[in-house]
């Protein structure tokens, strides 16, 4: 959630979680994970810093990441996704993209479902015959972390500006003409969704 949640955000919900019983490693990474016949089938996690921490589950989380190997294998531009224009179609004449490989116009990728609905429209009337550039109205994405809900409406990538909270649970992106681009709230705030959507240019 690094590249959705304003730093001072993601900082409040990382305090929470670890109020919660949640231990932050930061600045390593995990380098193999052992299983312990002797020690009742615990895991060993060693971490490159040397740590060695002992678990019972071993969860990976660590984002989305498209399969592009046949895009690729075809002669398809790509970078994070396959890169597609306003219409959809690739760099191959009569193919298209859309969902979780595709790479829209701007380097965005969305994996979420609001996106493949207005791009599958838009597709579709596209495929009929009416060509018809996708538009993706605001977005926000609801994160589900009950000891702290989350909305987050990101700005545009490359969108200049900054974060600022201008209330508890309340973080406003503005642009450099102190236009609002993006919200997040958090916790009781999130039911202020609509408003906040409102304020957006």
């Amino acid at each position: 959630m690094a590249a959705l949640l304003p730093p001072g955000l993601s900082d409040e919900l990382r305090e929470v979680l670890a109020n919660h019983g949640v231990v932050w490693h930061f600045g390593t990474t995990v380098q193999r994970v052992d299983h312990q016949t002797e020690a009742g089938g615990a895991l060993k996690v060693h971490l490159a810093n040397g740590e060695v921490l002992v678990a019972d589950v071993v969860l990976s989380a660590i984002g989305l990441r498209a399969d592009l190997s046949l895009a690729q294998a075809a002669g398809l531009v790509c970078e994070r996704g396959i890169v597609v224009d306003a219409h959809l179609q690739t760099s191959a004449a009569n193919v298209y993209a859309l969902g979780d490989g595709a790479q829209y116009a701007n380097g965005r990728t969305l994996p979420y479902v609001m996106p493949i609905i207005h791009a599958g429209k838009a597709l579709a009337a596209t495929l009929a015959g009416q060509p018809t550039p996708v538009q993706f109205p605001l977005m926000p994405v609801a994160i589900k972390t009950p000891a702290l809900p989350l909305v987050v409406a990101p700005a545009a990538p490359g969108t200049a500006g900054q974060w600022a909270q201008s209330e508890p649970g309340v973080w406003l992106f503005t642009d450099t003409d102190h236009a609002v681009k993006g919200f997040a709230l958090s916790g009781p705030q999130t039911t202020r969704r609509a408003e906040l959507a409102k304020q957006v240019v």
